[in-house]
């Protein structure tokens, strides 16, 4: 019985060449598995559970899954819990483990915005927010939208869901006045093509990154390059410059783009924390308004 109590306590399975396993709330599991040379995916199902090392004096949940990896867990406890409950938990289900796993509590946070596995945001007790993974933070996303969401999160996680529209609203206003860079705006990428490989695929399609290049007066580049690329006005890609003066920004980004892409791209990973049609009310078209809005007084927040 001594391997089927692992398999149903620690999920260890004895399956050959298993490289990584990528697993979803909802039970499903991808595991990528080294089979004759060759690196195969794999769909699978697993059941949930729970451990408790004792039910005595329980008296409904104690804590509430947030997030787990190979990294750590994250969970949430009753609100009247002291940190010396929360030590009491951990050192629990450490004593649980096998013994070369070691769990212990490494912090504690007032609040928590789970994205998806490795992206979430924090709020210490302090104030201090903390953003983790490229859902939050990433080289490549343009800078407007990363500030709008720290401004947006910073008032999620204290519940502010008013100041989440603020930010959202104000974000609009800045993009719609031009009062943001050009750079703001940009993307950062890495020019992947020669100029030749580029004009042999040109007639059948074109990339923005090349195009902007080539509308910035520039015919020569070297592979690897990272420029800051934006879509302009008329469509067409342009080369962004973070040192550009006032004098020298054109500003002639297609607004409209950047209205979309700030709610499909960056709002949208706030979605976790809103019932569907709270996310809807709090993310709305400032110019088509519904009459049937829920006040945004009423909306709660979730999964935090």
């Amino acid at each position: 019985m001594r391997e089927l109590d692992d398999a149903a306590l620690w999920g260890w399975d004895p399956t050959p060449g298993i490289v990584s396993v990528w697993a979803e709330p909802d039970g499903k599991a991808h595991v990528w598995r080294r089979i004759g040379g060759d690196l195969v995916r794999e769909d699978v199902w697993f059941r949930p559970w729970v451990v408790l090392a004792r039910g005595d004096g329980v008296e409904g949940p104690r804590v509430t899954l947030l997030e787990a990896d190979t990294d750590g867990v994250y969970f949430s406890v009753p609100a009247t819990w002291s940190v010396e409950d929360e030590r009491r938990v951990v050192d629990e289900v450490a004593a649980l483990l096998p013994p070369l796993v070691q769990l212990e509590l490494e912090g504690r946070y007032a609040a928590m915005l789970s994205h998806e596995p490795k992206n979430y945001a924090l709020l210490s007790y302090e104030g201090a927010l903390t953003l983790r993974g490229v859902a939050f933070r990433s080289s490549r996303a343009e800078p407007f939208g990363e500030a709008f969401l720290r401004r947006a999160i910073e008032r999620l996680l204290v519940g502010d869901v008013v100041g989440v529209r603020d930010a959202y609203l104000a974000t609009i206003g800045a993009l719609r006045r031009r009062e943001l860079r050009t750079f703001d705006v940009s993307s950062r990428v890495r020019l992947t093509k020669t100029l030749a490989e580029y004009l042999a695929i040109r007639g059948a399609r074109r990339e923005l990154s090349y195009e902007a290049m080539f509308a910035s007066g520039r015919d020569t580049w070297t592979v690897g390059e990272r420029v800051h690329i934006y879509r302009t006005r008329n469509g067409r890609g342009g080369v962004a410059n973070a040192d550009a003066t006032a004098d020298e920004d054109s500003r002639d980004y297609d607004v409209e783009h950047y209205v979309r892409n700030l709610r499909e791209t960056f709002a949208v990973r706030l979605a976790r924390a809103f019932a569907p049609d709270d996310f809807a009310a709090v993310f709305a078209d400032p110019d088509q308004l519904s009459l049937f809005s829920p006040s945004l007084t009423t909306v709660r927040t979730v999964l935090l």
